[in-house]
C-alpha cells in the first residue's frame, strides 16, 4: 500500500504494518510513529522541517533519503538506499548517520545498536517485487519469497532446505516463481489452501 503524505513523501507499507501521525498538524510537526510492521520512505527533504519516525526510543531522521523500517518485538531495522539518515537511541544516546548501503539495528532484548553494511540484496523485494539469488539455500529462498508475497511455503523434507538456487525474479506471481524453481531443483508444488508444498520429484 503507498501513501502520499501532505509534504509530498510517500511511504510504501508492507502487510500488517501499523504508522500514526497528525494529518492536520504535520505541516509544522512532520514526525510519524512505526507501531509495528515494515514501510519504505521516499522523504522530500526540507531544512526547516525535520522528517522523523519514532519507534519506542528509537529516532530515525532523515537528512533527505529514502529508506525502509522494518520493526519487530525483537528488533527494529532501518536500512538505506540513497542519501543519509540519523539513527538514535534516546534512552542510551547512541547515535549512528546512515548512508547509501548502510543499516542501523537495535536488538530489544540486549538493547544493543549499532551500524553495519547491508548485505541483504532483497531487502526491498516486497516493494518493487524483484528476488536474486546466487547460490542460495532452498530455506533462505522459501523465506524472502513468503517475506514478499505474504504466502506460506512449505518444505516437505529439512533435506531440500540445503539444496541451492541461482535466480532472478522480477514482477512475477509466487505461482510462477514456484514453477521456475520446481523446474531447476526438481521439485513438485502441491498448492493448498492457505500455502504451497514443495516435495521432491520422484
Amino acid at each position: 500500500v503507498q501513501y502520499r503524505l501532505p509534504d509530498g513523501s510517500f511511504i510504501t507499507m508492507n502487510g500488517n504494518t501499523v504508522i500514526k501521525f497528525s494529518q492536520n498538524k504535520f505541516d509544522k510537526n512532520r514526525e510519524l510513529v512505526l507501531l509495528k510492521g515494515e514501510a519504505f520512505f521516499d522523504v522530500v527533504h526540507d531544512p526547516d522541517k525535520i522528517f522523523q519516525i519514532v519507534m519506542g526510543n528509537l529516532c530515525i531522521t532523515d537528512i533527505g533519503t529514502s529508506f525502509i523500517i522494518k520493526r519487530s518485538n525483537s528488533e527494529s531495522t532501518v536500512i538505506v538506499q540513497s542519501g543519509k539518515v540519523a539513527f538514535e537511541d534516546l534512552s542510551s544516546g547512541k547515535r549512528f548517520i546512515l548512508g547509501p548501503g548502510k543499516k542501523g539495528v537495535f536488538v530489544a532484548g540486549t538493547r544493543n545498536i549499532f551500524a553495519a553494511p547491508n548485505t541483504d540484496i532483497n531487502y526491498k523485494s516486497w516493494v518493487d517485487k524483484k528476488l536474486s539469488f546466487n547460490n542460495a539455500p532452498l530455506s533462505e529462498v522459501v523465506k524472502e519469497l513468503e517475506e514478499t508475497y505474504g504466502s506460506k511455503v512449505i518444505l516437505k523434507d529439512d533435506v531440500l532446505k540445503k539444496r541451492m538456487l541461482s535466480a532472478t525474479f522480477h514482477y512475477q506471481t509466487i505461482d510462477s516463481a514456484l514453477v521456475v524453481i520446481a523446474a531447476g531443483l526438481q521439485l513438485k508444488i502441491d498448492k493448498q489452501t492457505d500455502h504451497y508444498l514443495l516435495t521432491a520429484s520422484k
